[in-house]
């Protein structure tokens, strides 16, 4: 049993670890191992806490290096292809989806006056602010791209609150967007977005069995966030008043939900609910057509939930991508110009035969290698 003072000296080393892997920190990726390991000095102890010390400070260290290249997503909510997206009238003149405008509570409690809609063959109901919805149906892929950043860093830095804190800084650098006055706004947004967003009749793993498949599952009112803060104003020491803090390096804390940080933590045998979705693709995402980033991106973490390679029929392709194609006869073809585009940024690498497709994700310039590939049930 650890000892109370090397529970502190843990303590002490994980708080220096997460400063020091912060990117606000200013500290470079290469020093972060002798950085880690002087963290030590904190305490000293016995040869054994030493060693399990230094161990402690060399995961810290590893967990930035992955960050670099890719983000940590639950993998059902990955490859979910109704969870992000707000129905628009070609939904509902199709007869695809059922909305509704009422009073009702979010995942915490709240009374809003919210739209509600229901998918065909979905028995989820899905909630957001009326005042949101507009805003949603061109944000919520960046809502889920917070989402796996906010995750990301949770993952590597797991706190028993659920509670992660951020800078809108570390946020862009993470996904590789230019910060400007615009981006933080349409962040703060995404974040509203996905702090009110709430799904009933949402079935979560409970438990996992040796194999990393669900034991025990249940029906549970859900939410991903459930607070937002801002620090907007900071005193200065030396004039005594509030002054304004940059919009770069405002820090942001994030209060996962209870049942979504219970996802995270989910593990038995080895394996966990988690997925990578490598950054330069959802990079190259953004690099498409306006009307090409939501569906592209879309099908990047659709295919990073079933571990990077998918074998679908093209009306599943259709669902995937979310595109409203005028005809059946267009289908292919709208597709198509989303895959090649992709094809073309790097992204992908796809065959077709008939009405299936292969689909590869690249990663590094490099189809994904997994032991199996996901196949369409």
């Amino acid at each position: 049993m650890p000892t109370p003072e090397y529970a502190e000296k843990a303590k002490k080393v994980r708080t220096a670890l997460s400063f020091l892997t912060d990117e606000r920190s200013g500290v470079h990726p290469a020093a972060l191992p002798v950085l880690g390991l002087a963290a030590l000095g904190l305490g000293l102890g016995s040869w054994r806490e030493h060693q399990e010390l230094c161990l402690l400070a060399l995961a810290g260290a590893v967990g930035t290096r992955r960050r670099e290249g890719e983000l940590k997503m639950e993998r059902n909510f990955a490859r979910d292809t109704k969870a992000f997206r707000a129905p628009g009238k070609q939904e509902e003149e199709a007869g695809k989806v059922q909305k509704a405008q009422k009073e009702a509570r979010n995942h915490r409690g709240e009374r809003m006056n919210a739209t509600t809609w229901r998918w065909k063959s979905d028995k989820r109901v899905f909630l957001l602010p009326v005042e949101l919805v507009d805003h949603a149906r061109q944000l919520f892929h960046l809502s889920r791209d917070l989402l796996a950043a906010v995750t990301t860093l949770y993952t590597e830095n797991p706190r028993e609150d659920g509670k992660v804190v951020t800078s809108f800084r570390q946020l862009c650098r993470m996904l590789r967007i230019q910060t400007s006055g615009k981006v933080y706004e349409e962040m703060s947004l995404a974040f509203a977005i996905l702090r009110m967003f709430t799904i009933q009749h949402q079935d979560l793993v409970l438990e996992l069995d040796k194999q990393g498949k669900a034991k025990k599952t249940g029906d549970y009112t859900f939410g991903f966030v459930d607070t937002v803060g801002v620090v907007t104003r900071v005193r200065n020491e030396k004039t005594g008043k509030l002054e304004e803090v940059p919009l770069p390096k405002r820090q942001v804390e994030i209060q996962l939900s209870k049942y979504y940080t219970a996802l995270l933590r989910t593990r038995a045998g080895g394996k966990d609910l988690l997925c990578s979705v490598p950054v330069a693709a959802l990079e190259a995402c953004r690099k498409l057509g306006k009307r090409q980033v939501r569906p592209a991106k879309d099908l990047v973490y659709y295919l990073a939930g079933r571990g990077g390679r998918a074998r679908v029929k093209l009306e599943t392709l259709v669902e995937v991508l979310g595109v409203h194609p005028r005809k059946p006869c267009e289908a292919r073809r709208t597709c198509e110009n989303i895959l090649n585009a992709l094809k073309d940024q790097g992204v992908l690498e796809y065959s077709a035969t008939g009405d299936l497709y292969e689909i590869t994700l690249v990663r590094e310039g490099k189809p994904t290698r997994e032991e199996e590939t996901a196949e369409e049930r």
